[in-house]
C-alpha cells in the first residue's frame, strides 16, 4: 500500500471540505486574481471565463444559505440552491459536451434547445424546474447523449423531491447543504485545474502567477479560532492574518484598563479602515462588516491599537 502524492488531489477541495466559508474566501481570491492578471497574461482569459460562472454560483449559493441560517432554512432557499447547482451543470458540463457533437446552428441542436437557455432563466421556479424535464424529452433516445440524459433525469428528480416532498428542517438542511456542496466541489476543482494550466502554459512565470491566484495564506494556515496575547500600553500590534467574509463575527475581550481600537488593515499594523472601539473588560462581538472594507483579499491584518496607559492581555475569537 502507498499513499497518493499530495498534489494528485485537489488541495483546494480537500482543505475546504468542512468549511463552505473557506471555499468562498478561496474563490473570491482566485476569481479576482485571474481577472487582474488577464492584461499581462491574455491566456488566462479563457480560464477566467470558465471559472467566473462557478465562482458566482458558489457565492450566491453561500449567501442564500448563510443569510437563511443553514441549520433552519426552508423550502424556498433549498430549491433555489439546488437549481443554481443544476444550472451550473447545464452551462459548464452538459451544454459544452452537446456543442462538441452538434453545432449551435444545426437542426439537432435547435431540436434540443428550441428556445436556447431562455426556459431556464425566465418564469417561476416550477417552470424552470420543468425545463429540465423538457430537455430530457428533447434529448430522447439519442445514443450520443445517453450519459447526459441520465444526469438530467437525476437532477430533475432531485429538484422535484426538494420542491414537492421536503418536510422538516433536518431534511431541508441536508438537501440544502448537498446543493451548496456541489457548488463548492466544482469551484475548488476548477481552481486546481487552473493551477495545472499555469504550470503547463505559463511555466516560466508560475512563481509570479500562482501566489496571485491561489490564496496560500488561507490554504496553508492551521485551523485556529482563538488568539491570545499581551499588548503594551500605547502601542499597535498585529493580532492575526486571516481572510474574512463581511458576514463574519469576531469576539474580543481585553483585560486591563482604558480603551482600544481594532482595525482590519491591508498592511501589517495598518489602520486603513474604519476603527472599531473596544472597552477593556467587556466582551464585545465585532461584525467584520463594521470595518467598512470591500476588498477582503487585501484587508486581512487584524490590528489592535492600545489607547491605554497600562499593559493588558487580549483574547480574540473567530466566531
Amino acid at each position: 500500500m502507498f499513499k497518493n502524492w499530495k498534489y494528485i488531489d485537489s488541495q483546494m477541495e480537500i482543505e475546504t471540505r468542512d468549511s463552505f466559508s473557506e471555499s468562498v474566501v478561496l474563490s473570491k481570491y482566485h476569481d479576482a486574481g485571474l481577472l487582474a492578471l488577464i492584461p499581462s497574461y491574455p491566456a488566462l482569459q479563457a480560464r477566467y471565463d470558465l471559472y467566473h460562472p462557478a465562482h458566482e454560483a458558489l457565492v450566491e449559493g453561500y449567501n442564500m444559505w448563510d443569510s437563511s441560517d443553514g441549520a433552519k432554512q426552508g423550502k424556498r432557499v433549498t430549491v433555489d440552491l439546488l437549481f443554481i447547482a443544476a444550472k451550473l451543470l447545464l452551462t459548464t458540463v452538459w451544454l459544452p459536451a452537446i456543442l462538441v457533437l452538434y453545432k449551435k446552428l444545426s437542426a439537432r441542436y435547435k431540436a434540443i434547445f428550441p428556445s436556447g437557455l431562455k426556459p431556464f432563466n425566465t418564469g417561476g421556479i416550477d417552470e424552470k424546474i420543468e425545463s429540465f424535464k423538457t430537455l430530457s424529452i428533447n434529448i430522447g433516445a439519442d445514443t450520443n447523449l445517453t450519459t447526459i440524459k441520465t444526469a438530467v433525469d437525476g437532477t430533475y428528480s432531485q429538484l422535484k423531491v426538494a420542491r414537492n416532498a421536503q418536510t422538516g428542517s433536518k431534511a431541508a438542511n441536508a438537501i440544502s447543504s448537498a446543493a451548496l456542496e456541489v457548488l463548492r466541489f466544482t469551484a475548488m476543482n476548477l481552481q486546481y485545474r487552473n493551477t495545472g494550466f499555469v504550470m503547463d502554459a505559463l511555466f516560466d512565470d508560475r512563481a509570479t502567477i500562482l501566489p496571485l491566484i491561489i490564496d496560500l495564506v488561507t490554504l496553508q494556515q492551521k485551523s485556529q479560532s482563538v488568539y491570545t496575547g499581551h499588548i503594551l500600553r500605547g502601542i499597535t500590534i498585529d493580532v492575526l492574518a486571516h481572510t474574512f467574509l463581511d458576514s463574519d463575527t469576531i469576539g474580543v475581550k481585553i483585560v486591563g484598563s482604558g480603551k482600544y481600537k481594532l482595525f482590519l488593515s491591508s498592511t501589517s499594523k495598518g489602520i486603513d479602515c474604519t476603527a472599531i472601539s473596544i472597552d477593556a473588560n467587556l466582551k464585545t462581538d465585532v461584525l467584520v462588516s463594521g470595518f467598512n472594507v470591500t476588498d477582503y483579499v487585501n484587508h486581512r491584518f487584524l490590528t489592535l491599537m492600545s489607547e491605554s496607559g497600562d499593559d493588558a492581555t487580549y483574547r480574540i475569537e473567530l466566531l
